[in-house]
């Protein structure tokens, strides 16, 4: 435990004087605008992926309806064609 805590301790400076080097950094260049998340300038659909999730539905849904038109009819012709046989 004694190597394991001297291995994590081992920094270039304690977490006081890291934090206020970043707090320095950040007012000398005007807040730091460069390293902000680019999620922070996404619409709210977007940041939530409501687009994609919207865009992929639509997709499944012109599917299946797609697929139940052309069931629909294969069952119109085959009852169709069996009402015509008897």
């Amino acid at each position: 435990m004694l190597a394991l805590s001297k291995i994590t301790n081992d920094k270039p400076m304690p977490a006081v004087e890291t934090a206020v080097w970043w707090i320095e950094y950040v007012l000398r260049h005007n807040g730091a605008p460069h390293l902000r998340p680019a999620c922070m300038d996404l619409a709210w659909y977007q940041y939530y992926s409501i687009d994609i999730v919207a865009a992929i539905a639509a997709i499944v849904v012109s599917f299946l309806s797609i697929c139940f038109y052309c069931g629909k009819m294969v069952v119109k012709k085959l009852m169709h064609s069996k009402l015509k046989e008897e």
